[in-house]
């Protein structure tokens, strides 16, 4: 269950140090203790958003009184224990963070190259638990798909100074440390052990996992794994043991734990931050969710249309007769051999025309002038998160350049794309504008 150290905000929200409090405070009064923890926290993280670097993830607002979260989402926990969760937005009234909360599961889904595709979310509850519970559950129920496969063992070079003779002498080393004490032998020897690259790594996200204010279920998980792995140390220079885990059949079910581990110890899919005033943050960029979630349900649920995302050969320019600066639209759709459709994703908010960024439209026109070599009829949409205040931008805008080409302006209801059915009708809705 989502404990009283987690304030869970939407995205773009404010919140101040009462807003803490009130997640601190006991329900029947507010002790000076309580006003001194919020106070705390808030202090943590207004010297994580003084960094310039963590303005893209929290801005200090109303003369550092208040905090704002920016395009990103996922959660900051401080030194302290206390966690902030950051949800998507999916509506400007009465937002449903249970909704928030599914939808940012699903998004996470289609995330490529990246462990989340294999979870089974309906196991972990996420409504029910905190965003840092639900990574940290991700990664000892893979865990334990390892364990039930077994742990592996390698032969390992080992150079020790032992009291009987294993393996070949080292005789520089023997003569410079048992020159006296003749009883032993320093050698080099292969051992068969489990301490192994990929195992103390596994060891060091539990470590990191120990340090960490957790359920008690959780914690009694990881006081089992930490039996399990009992001998194993932690890695000492992770960068080195990651380089150190060649892929092979007998321990291909060790990838996607040690994607994992990537996850927590490289911080591959959460974009780095910077300083140390916080514990641990786990973000994610929202216009990066947006478009592949936004894709895979076009490339899902279009019927009709022969759907590719990031279309690949396509080129901006020529340098000594080499291909450069490649153009990959977010989507683009077919039909029949003589309609191509562009459709490009932008996760921002518009409330009128001077939202929409002139840059934005040059991009998509790039595209646009690229595919009319191939197909004279080519359509380009930008696609919008909906939200009540969405103001109905006038479209289809006709390019100058090509007046017999235009740019269409279409807004998608992220709550729709959490059930399948609403999905499958939403994305419907949207094609049918275009149909021939």
């Amino acid at each position: 269950m989502i404990n009283k150290n987690t304030l869970e905000i939407i995205e773009w929200d404010e919140f101040d140090e009462y807003k803490i409090l009130e997640i601190l405070k006991d329900k029947q009064k507010t002790s000076l203790e309580d006003k001194q923890k919020a106070s705390k926290v808030f202090e943590e993280l207004k010297k994580f958003a003084s960094y310039e670097e963590n303005n893209q993830f929290l801005k200090l607002t109303k003369g550092g009184r208040c905090l704002k979260s920016c395009n990103f989402v996922g959660l900051i926990q401080t030194k302290s224990g206390f966690s902030l969760e950051i949800l998507p937005k999916t509506s400007d009234r009465n937002e449903d963070k249970m909704k928030a909360k599914q939808l940012l599961e699903k998004m996470l889904k289609t995330l490529k190259n990246f462990p989340f595709k294999t979870i089974n979310f309906s196991s972990i509850k996420t409504t029910q638990n905190s965003l840092l519970e639900i990574f940290v559950k991700m990664f000892l129920d893979e865990l334990s798909v390892v364990i039930k496969k077994g742990i592996k063992s390698d032969y390992i070079s080992i150079e020790e100074n032992r009291f009987y003779l294993k393996g070949k002498v080292l005789f520089s080393n023997q003569i410079r440390q048992n020159l006296i004490n003749q009883q032993r032998f320093y050698t080099n020897a292969d051992e068969y052990i489990s301490d192994i690259p990929q195992n103390r790594l596994i060891v060091s996200v539990l470590k990191l996992f120990s340090k960490i204010p957790l359920s008690n279920k959780i914690q009694s998980l990881l006081n089992q794994y930490f039996f399990i792995f009992d001998g194993i140390g932690a890695s000492r220079n992770a960068d080195k043991d990651f380089n150190l885990c060649v892929k092979s059949h007998s321990l291909k079910h060790y990838e996607i734990i040690l994607s994992w581990c990537k996850v927590f110890l490289k911080k591959e899919i959460f974009t780095p931050y910077a300083g140390d005033s916080v514990g641990l943050a786990l973000l994610f960029d929202m216009n990066k969710l947006f478009e592949s979630f936004v894709a895979y349900c076009f490339k899902k649920y279009s019927q009709g249309w022969e759907i590719s995302l990031q279309d690949k050969g396509k080129y901006l320019c020529k340098n000594n007769y080499k291909d450069i600066f490649a153009l990959k639209p977010d989507i683009v759709a077919k039909q029949k051999a003589d309609k191509i459709m562009i459709l490009d994703t932008k996760w921002k908010k518009i409330t009128s025309q001077k939202d929409i960024n002139q840059a934005d439209i040059y991009q998509i026109w790039s595209y646009v002038s690229k595919y009319k070599k191939i197909c004279d009829n080519v359509m380009a949409v930008l696609i919008y998160p909906a939200f009540l205040e969405n103001c109905s931008v006038e479209s289809p805008f006709v390019f100058k350049a090509d007046e017999k080409s235009k740019l269409h302006i279409v807004y998608i209801d992220l709550n729709k794309l959490i059930d399948d059915k609403k999905a499958s009708n939403e994305i419907k809705r949207i094609m049918d504008k275009f149909q021939i």
